[in-house]
């Protein structure tokens, strides 16, 4: 299925990246705003204290840079800081229901839960010393996977009160969207890239083709293609003998796209120059595109519509909560601004793999 693939988890409708290490939410016992220092946000008369925004942002900004993602503009954090506030807010504001449900998490299962977050860091002192690299409380951390066990177990008490799609509904979704069930031609290849700086001149331009040349006739006579890319490639697919994986159309700058799929499996290109400098190319297999079967994907398809139901009455659940709820921004920075960036948490997006970047 194309583009959309099941949702790993539910709190991902919060906006939140729910990273390997780190479960987060917030509490959901109502704690005065008077008895919070330096309110940052007040939801209901409850106080989002500013050290947590910025605890949060802090946070925010290592996760978007251990998954390679990227932020527009000079100043990321800016942008943190208001995700964290529309964040906690609807945790806030989600908590707030989940107490009105009478739900609650047992301090065993906190406890738990913030044992299992050390283990995967590997020992307590490494948590500590993460929180220390990152001025992060490990109170906060310890408040996040207590709040974070609340937010799932309201969310499940949601799902519950649904119809789940079955077999019929998911047939009926499969026959309605064919173009999303549509796998597109792919091809496997490998590259030998000499990079060009992009203020070079003509001078240096001429001696990366004449170079590229003289590799392209040595791999003509027989010379093994990985073990030339290992030696005389720039990109770092050259430890993998330039291989790249599969990829369909639309992943590579043009010009290198043009050139390799043009070319049969196990082909050779010409020297092909793009902006990044000059590639030779070789396709080493084809997965030929089409329509995936219904049988193969059907669990996967039931799994993903049901998430979508559950993801749809929780957005409708928050936006009638927050069109009831009292929020003063003492913070007057926090405020939301409507602009267009991109999401950094729905996906987790897997950076394209092009030449360029390697």
């Amino acid at each position: 299925m194309r583009k959309k693939q099941p949702t790993r988890m539910l709190m991902i409708w919060l906006g939140i990246i729910i990273s390997a290490w780190l479960p987060q939410a917030q509490e959901a016992t109502p704690t005065p705003a008077t008895d919070m220092p330096e309110a940052a946000i007040i939801v209901n008369g409850r106080s989002i204290p500013k050290n947590h925004v910025e605890m949060e942002a802090r946070l925010m900004g290592y996760r978007m840079e251990q998954s390679g993602a990227q932020i527009p503009g000079k100043n990321p954090m800016i942008l943190y800081r208001k995700e964290s506030a529309s964040n906690l807010i609807k945790i806030e504001l989600i908590l707030e229901l989940a107490g009105q449900a009478g739900l609650s998490v047992p301090p065993e299962s906190v406890d738990l839960a913030f044992n299992q977050v050390q283990q995967k860091l590997g020992s307590p002192e490494k948590l500590d010393q993460l929180c220390q690299e990152l001025d992060v409380t490990k109170d906060f951390l310890h408040k996040q996977v207590q709040d974070n066990l609340l937010v799932n177990m309201y969310i499940k008490k949601v799902a519950d009160g649904l119809s789940p799609v079955q077999e019929e509904g998911a047939r009926q979704y499969y026959d309605e969207h064919p173009d999303e069930f549509e796998n597109p031609e792919e091809i496997r290849a490998s590259h030998i890239l000499l990079t060009v700086a992009a203020d070079a001149g003509e001078e240096e331009w001429e001696n990366a083709r004449q170079k590229a040349e003289s590799i392209l006739q040595r791999l003509q006579t027989g010379e093994e293609f990985a073990a030339v890319a290992k030696a005389e490639s720039d990109c770092q697919s050259a430890s993998q003998g330039g291989d790249l994986g599969f990829f369909g159309k639309g992943r590579m700058i043009p010009a290198f796209e043009q050139a390799a799929f043009a070319l049969e499996v196990g082909a050779i290109s010409p020297v092909v120059k793009t902006d990044f400098g000059y590639h030779i190319i070789k396709v080493t297999d084809k997965k030929a595109g089409g329509k995936m079967n219904f049988d193969e994907i059907k669990n996967q398809l039931i799994q993903y519509l049901n998430q979508s139901q559950i993801r749809l009455e929780m957005e409708r659940i928050f936006e009638e909560a927050k069109a009831k709820a009292t929020i003063e921004y003492v913070d007057e920075s926090l405020t939301p601004v409507q602009v267009h960036t991109v999401d950094p948490f729905a996906n987790q997006q897997k950076k394209e793999k092009e030449p360029e970047t390697e």
